[in-house]
C-alpha cells in the first residue's frame, strides 16, 4: 500500500509539474533561451512552493489513518521533495546548469570570454558579424572560411 500511494503522489507530481511546462518558438535576443529557462524555473518552483502547503497537509490528513506517523512523515517528505526537484529540474535547471558549466570551462581553459555576447557585439560592431535575431552570421564569405579552415591548437 505504501508502495501504491507514493507512486500515485509522485506521478500526480509529475503531471502537474509538466503540464506547466512550455517552449520556446523563436528567439530574438542571444541566450533568449537561458533566459526563459531560467524564468521558467523560478515561476514553476514558486508554484510547486505555494501549492506545497495545501498539499502537505492534505497528504497527512489523508494518511493518517491509514499508516504509521512515522510513515506518514516520510512519505509527506518524500512527496514535497519530489514536487521541488520536480519543478527545478523541469523548469529548466538541468540545461541551465549545463550552460554555465560550459561557459566556465571555456573561460578557465581560454578559449573564450567570460561574457561571449561582448565578444559577439564587439564583433559585430566592427561589421566581422551580423546579429540576425538572436543569432549571429559572418558578414563576409571569405571570412567565415578562413576560421573554419583554420587548425585546432
Amino acid at each position: 500500500i505504501l508502495g501504491l500511494i507514493l507512486g500515485l503522489i509522485l506521478g500526480l507530481i509529475d503531471g502537474l509539474v509538466v503540464g506547466l511546462k512550455a517552449d520556446i518558438e523563436t528567439r530574438i535576443t542571444p541566450n533568449q533561451g537561458m533566459k526563459t529557462s531560467r524564468q521558467n524555473m523560478l515561476v514553476l518552483v514558486g508554484i510547486a512552493l505555494v501549492l506545497a502547503l495545501p498539499f502537505k497537509a492534505f497528504l497527512e490528513f489523508a494518511l493518517t489513518g491509514w499508516l504509521e506517523p512515522g510513515s506518514v512523515k516520510i512519505i509527506v517528505a518524500i512527496a514535497l521533495a519530489a514536487l521541488i526537484w520536480r519543478s527545478f529540474n523541469e523548469g529548466g535547471a538541468e540545461p541551465l546548469s549545463q550552460h554555465i558549466a560550459l561557459r566556465i570551462v571555456m573561460w578557465w581553459n581560454g578559449y573564450a570570454p567570460l561574457r561571449y555576447d561582448r565578444l559577439l557585439d564587439y564583433a559585430t560592431e566592427r561589421l566581422l558579424l551580423q546579429r540576425i535575431g538572436g543569432r549571429y552570421r559572418f558578414m563576409h564569405k571569405l571570412l567565415q572560411e578562413h576560421f573554419a579552415a583554420m587548425e585546432l591548437k
